[in-house]
């Protein structure tokens, strides 16, 4: 078929959720657009079997179109079709064929405790990829003269790494699946496969499972990996497990550019030299990475150099075909090239061009650190920009440390790049210590001097106040000594709280919490009044009080704040 003549180019999109539609966040009026040659021939849901304009949510099309999401979301096919429709000659369309199926595997149980499966050998209603198959037939059939199918994009694992898969068991359900599809649509059939979240993948589960994607195309001709989508982009409603509206966005153009490479992964081609290596540091470890080359890889071979090239060590790793490798071990301030060459059944390419890296020394100390006067339980600090010398390089950034003076562990705040910030901690009224760690690619540096600095009150508390009392305003009592009356401390001159009855008075403990004093009531008739409202209308009033609870079902010596609103029944 002449490839301008006019007709549809159909591309299946099916796999779990994140193909069948996650991502919250999208907008259909500045970026998630629909495009006028780009339509959907849906799976399920109202519009099933169908020839429509593709539009977000695309969820609204998946063969879990019913319940593949809550909330419905955007997936990569319409963002990833907009772009391959671009490259297309006027004349022809893109028809995408959303199969997707949130929740499911190449193996069972589903999320749902079904079992619904991508499995080569699953029959009946619950073969997932069956139905796919028959949805990508019926397209073709809807679609007209000048179809064809041109590659099929996947994403899919995160249910076989909840069941336990290994690397071995998915690699081999995703190429029986894969050769099995081919089989029924296309024998030599592109297919792009997509990465985890990268929150996801920090999972041990997952990591077995991206092994055997990252893996496959090294054991399918014509498969290709979509890079992995930063942190962060990870969706706040629909979960870690799936990419955000821009996530998606992200992904979809890495499933545009891998395309070029499952194309190229042939046999009997000579391998392609691989390009734009590219050295990143942590400690005493470097991470290489390169471009993909566009040839078949069977394997990369890593080697370095710290003497400017002269000689060269081979870097022992394991065969894979991700464009990654780490070198452990490294001395800080040393300058290393590292080169990368390709691997396949024809041999090996030339050697790229050399990446160089020399390693940054951990930072000096921070010096000068102090502290400003804290607004609540915000603490301002500012230090000195540690010196360079002959064994330490400059500071990139800084993460600020604080602790009680009472505990042993400090606890690690923020990372900025200033030589000022501010940093929340838990407690309010609460004296803490603070120390600054200056950060470079080579690590962190000693700590600063240590100040010690008292948080303020809860910026609003005093806001439309009308009464305050407080151990602190009791004057004229020893510890553990009985209180027969506490001023208001408010600013309002209101009346004292009191007790008349000497078996009902509070006693006053001066260091009750963090250096602070407290009444003390027994729990059976301690008590202080007044006799008198603060309002002079009925309303709403609020009463805050901070205990500290010894008893009942808290756990003994728990501070709680306790704050109750009600009705004044005047």
């Amino acid at each position: 078929m002449p490839v301008g003549e006019p007709g549809y180019d159909i591309i299946p999109v099916f796999g779990q959720s994140n193909s069948a539609g996650a991502g919250t966040g999208y907008d259909t009026v500045r970026f998630d657009v629909q495009d006028s040659r780009v339509d959907a021939f849906p799976s399920g849901g109202a519009y099933a079997r169908q020839i429509v304009r593709a539009g977000e949510p695309m969820s609204q099309y998946a063969q879990d179109a019913s319940i593949a999401t809550a909330p419905p979301g955007m997936s990569f096919a319409l963002p990833f079709a907009r772009q391959y429709a671009a490259t297309l000659p006027y004349a022809r369309k893109v028809l995408l064929v959303p199969c997707g199926f949130g929740g499911t595997g190449l193996s069972t149980p589903d999320s749902r405790g079904g079992t619904r499966n991508w499995a080569a050998t699953t029959t009946g209603s619950d073969s997932l990829l069956n139905a796919t198959i028959a949805a990508v037939a019926a397209a073709v059939a809807a679609a007209g003269p000048g179809v064809r199918i041109p590659f099929a994009l996947w994403h899919q694992g995160e249910q076989d790494a909840s069941n336990g898969r290994t690397t071995a068991q998915y690699a081999a359900d995703f190429d029986a699946m894969l050769a099995k599809f081919r089989a029924a649509v296309s024998p030599d059939l592109p297919m792009v496969v997509g990465r985890f979240t990268a929150e996801q993948r920090a999972f041990g589960s997952s990591q077995v499972i991206d092994a055997a994607v990252l893996d496959a195309p090294r054991r399918n001709l014509r498969v290709s990996v979509a890079a992995a989508v930063p942190s962060g982009n990870s969706d706040p409603l629909n979960g870690a497990v799936h990419f955000s509206a821009g996530g998606q966005r992200i992904l979809a153009k890495n499933y545009f550019a891998a395309l070029p490479v499952a194309f190229a992964n042939v046999l009997h081609e000579a391998p392609v030299t691989p390009g734009s290596v590219s050295l990143t540091q942590a400690g005493t470890t470097l991470t290489a990475e390169w471009a993909t080359p566009l040839c078949r890889a069977t394997d990369f071979n890593v080697r370095y150099s710290t003497d400017g090239g002269s000689t060269w060590a081979s870097l022992t790793r394991a065969q894979s075909v991700a464009p990654v490798a780490t070198l452990t071990g490294q001395t800080l301030g040393q300058t290393v090239q590292v080169q990368v060459r390709t691997v396949n059944e024809e041999g090996v390419s030339a050697w790229s061009a050399s990446a160089t890296v020399t390693l940054k020394r951990t930072p000096n100390a921070p010096t000068g650190l102090n502290a400003g006067s804290a607004t609540g339980n915000v603490q301002p600090l500012a230090w000195a920009a540690p010196a360079t010398d002959s064994n330490h390089d400059a500071a990139t950034s800084y993460r600020i440390e604080y602790k009680k003076p009472v505990d042993a562990t400090w606890t690690q705040g923020p990372v900025i790049t200033g030589t000022t910030g501010t940093v929340t901690v838990p407690e309010f009224v609460t004296e803490y210590q603070y120390r600054i760690v200056a950060l470079n690619a080579g690590g962190a540096s000693a700590a600063s001097n240590t100040v010690t600095a008292t948080t303020g009150m809860v910026a609003d508390m005093r806001s439309g106040l009308l009464r305050e009392y407080s151990a602190a305003s009791v004057t004229g009592v020893s510890d553990g000594g009985v209180v027969t009356s506490v001023p208001d401390s408010s600013g309002f001159s209101g009346p004292d709280v009191t007790q008349a009855t000497a078996g009902a008075r509070p006693t006053l403990k001066l260091n009750a919490a963090n250096g602070q004093p407290a009444l003390v009531f027994d729990g059976v008739n301690d008590f202080l009044a007044d006799s008198s409202s603060p309002y002079a209308t009925t309303g709403a009033e609020t009463v805050v009080a901070i205990v500290k609870h010894t008893g009942g079902t808290l756990s003994s010596g728990e501070a709680v704040p306790v704050i109750g609103s009600g009705q004044n029944p005047r």
